[in-house]
This record gives structure tokens, sequence and C-alpha cells, in this order.
């Protein structure tokens, strides 16, 4: 019966491992790029999240952007388009990001 136990709380142990991994939480994300990208009809799409002790935007994931695009610098919050949408909690409409003098990064856009 204690292996039987113990069999059981190592099955629960492993499945508290895969609901908490990292892997499962970029699973999840991985899905809301591809929706998010399949929704605004983009092939390019890219999703950030806050780093609250540092203050800064990560990217966490994204669909088609070059690898010089995911090793490009954290934003700060209130920096460019992108900081100040997550500073302000409000959407900004850009129509074209290579002209828009507040996007950061604009070298790596035009690349895209």
């Amino acid at each position: 019966m204690k292996n039987l136990n113990n069999r059981h709380l190592e099955a629960l142990l492993e499945i508290a491992k895969a609901i908490t991994c990292d892997l499962y939480i970029y699973d999840i994300l991985r899905l809301i790029v591809t929706v998010t990208a399949e929704v605004i009809n983009s092939k390019i799409c890219s999703l950030m999240l806050i780093d609250e002790k540092k203050q800064e935007l990560v990217i966490r994931s994204t669909q088609w952007v070059s690898e010089a695009y995911t090793r490009r610098p954290n934003i700060k919050l209130g920096q460019g388009v992108v900081g100040m949408v997550a500073e302000q909690n409000r959407p900004v409409l850009v129509e074209d990001v290579k002209k828009d003098r507040r996007h950061r990064n604009q070298e790596i856009s035009h690349r895209e």
C-alpha cells in the first residue's frame, strides 16, 4: 500500500511539474502570438511581457522575426511606442513603424 501511495504522489508531482514548467507557459505564449498574427493579418508578430523588477519589456514569444530582433535590448517602460503603451495601459495605432519616430529599433524594423 505504501508503494502505491508513493507512486501516486510521484505521479502528482510529475503533473505539477508539467503544469508549472516554463515550457508549458511558452507554448501558451506561442499560441497567443500565432492567433494574434492571424487576427491582425500579419506574418510578423512578437509578444513582450513586463519584468516588474527591471521595469522593462522583455520579448517572450515571436513569429517570423530575425535573430537580431530577438536579441535587441529590452525596452524600458515609457520608451518608444511599446513602452508607452505598456506604461499607460492604452493602445496606440501605428500605421507604419518605419515612419513613426516614437518607434525604437527602427533599423531592425526596416530589415524585418
